[in-house]
């Protein structure tokens, strides 16, 4: 027992501390991802089931409107990438805070436009309007959140920052997901009047905008950080995204690590959404047992972040991926046979627990993807990379959000419905366990192939300290 407390207090304990970053420094970049997962899990969490059960839109076409959202995502994220990359720093201004802090006011805009679409509307229109206002919000939450990234990517040097940076990254999306969480719960959850809705929603929103705004304005930018960047003068934008494009798919782990990301989207990345449907519809929970399950399920999966270091340390990152995936898969599995409430909330706390755990070793895995492509080719491109993977797994939301309403609509799921037919909810069974454990263990399965072993990851990190160095002295002296 003593062992096992020591573990976990060397985990906390490598969170709040740096060989290089302060405490306070370490919290200042951290903090800007907070309202960024806030408005999308206000996105993926609340607006599905806004949409159905509130306003009463058929799911189909819900779903129709993250398939479109999708295919403007693979226009959008590799130009964004590739300019926000050669884009030059702004003295006094900064580049890649400078973006963050433009792009949060047409995020909390578009979404609450959305709160005004109207059931009375036609089809047509209320397909177009969603559409627009999320292709809005879609442009600048890329800006966004390409511009975090890279901006991490340019301030954490090696696997050891990147990782505990992750794991701080990942307490914080806990704290934050249990919080937001009670809303769609208080919202949804239970058979009790829904006036006032709309108005909680916008609350919401317009909370999150504020913190926006605190948050951006104690991060620091600096031109040495960008003493590796290109600039925009004189660049042929679409020739020189075919070459960016052509060096980076050669890489191998490109293609695991993010067609992984796809599969990990499909089955445990917001999946919140899908469990309100289960434990609404279900298994009948009250408001209270699913405010608890929420609660703990989170709690236990902050307990086990500790221990992701270590097992990354001593069994390197495939084995490290596959014993994050296996409580998903169990959780996915036995939630189809479930009908106890505590029960389904056991199996969804083993997904919680799954996808903090993969997404923690996700972060450094990918960054180590941009860092091999700067070795192979002299040229520093992480927000483009960043686009890239985005154009590859971004359409997995609205993939899954299609295929997750098909199936209702399919099954016969009815949102305004107080009592579901057993074909409805032997839909969301369907959809709420099998699917998503199919995705899963494929990611699984996929991860026999990642390249970077324990040795490759060491020697990618040296060399990468090695061209920051030239960089910065190169910068030196031309200054």
């Amino acid at each position: 027992m003593s062992g096992i407390k020591s573990k976990i207090k060397k985990g906390y304990y490598k969170v709040f501390t740096s060989r290089r970053l302060t405490f306070s420094g370490r919290l200042s970049m951290a903090f800007p991802q907070i309202p960024m997962l806030i408005s999308n899990l206000l996105m993926q969490t609340v607006m599905f089931k806004y949409f159905t059960d509130i306003v009463g839109i058929n799911p189909i076409l819900v779903g129709g409107v993250f398939l479109g959202l999708a295919i403007w995502n693979s226009i959008n994220d590799p130009i964004v990438g590739f300019m926000l990359d050669r884009m030059p720093y702004i003295k006094n201004k900064g580049k890649y805070v400078l973006i963050m802090r433009v792009a949060f006011p047409m995020i909390a805009l578009s979404t609450l436009a959305l709160l005004f679409v109207s059931s009375e509307w036609k089809d047509g229109l209320i397909f177009i309007y969603i559409l627009l206002m999320f292709i809005v919000y879609e442009a600048a939450m890329t800006a966004y959140d390409i511009s975090y990234e890279s901006y991490l990517f340019v301030r954490l040097r090696d696997s050891v920052e990147r990782l505990e940076m992750s794991i701080l990254r990942t307490y914080l999306s806990y704290i934050v997901s249990a919080l937001i969480t009670l809303i769609p719960l208080l919202m949804f959850v239970g058979d009790k009047p829904r006036n006032g809705i709309t108005f909680i929603v916008a609350l919401a929103i317009t909370v999150n905008a504020l913190f926006y705004w605190v948050t951006l304005r104690r991060l620091t930018d600096h031109h040495k950080y960008y003493s590796s960047d290109q600039s925009n003068e004189g660049a042929q934008v679409f020739k020189e995204m075919f070459v960016y494009t052509k060096d980076i798919i050669k890489l191998k782990g490109f293609w695991v690590i993010n067609v992984m990301k796809y599969l990990i989207i499909l089955s445990t990345t917001y999946y919140f959404t899908y469990f309100l449907y289960f434990m609404d519809d279900v298994v009948n929970a009250t408001e209270g047992q699913t405010i608890f399950i929420d609660i703990a399920a989170s709690a236990l999966a902050f307990l086990v972040v500790p221990f992701i270091p270590s097992i990354h340390k001593r069994l390197g990152l495939k084995m490290a991926f596959f014993a994050a995936m296996i409580p998903g898969i169990i959780g996915f599995g036995m939630l189809y046979f479930t009908s106890n409430v505590y029960l389904a909330g056991l199996m969804f706390a083993l997904i919680v627990v799954s996808h903090g755990s993969i997404e923690t070793l996700y972060g450094p895995t990918a960054n180590l993807v941009a860092d091999e492509d700067w070795q192979n080719t002299g040229v520093r491109k992480y927000g483009f990379i960043k686009a890239l993977q985005g154009l590859i797994n971004k359409p997995a939301h609205g993939i899954r959000s299609m295929v997750f309403g098909a199936i209702l609509g399919f099954y016969g799921y009815n949102g305004t419905a107080e009592v579901q037919s057993l074909e409805a909810i032997k839909g969301i069974r369907m959809a709420s366990s099998i699917l998503p454990m199919i995705a899963l263990v494929l990611g699984m399965f996929l991860i026999l192939f990642l390249p970077y072993t324990k040795s490759r990851e060491n020697e990618i990190i040296t060399k990468r300290r090695i061209l920051e160095i030239d960089a910065e002295k190169l910068y030196a002296e031309e200054m």
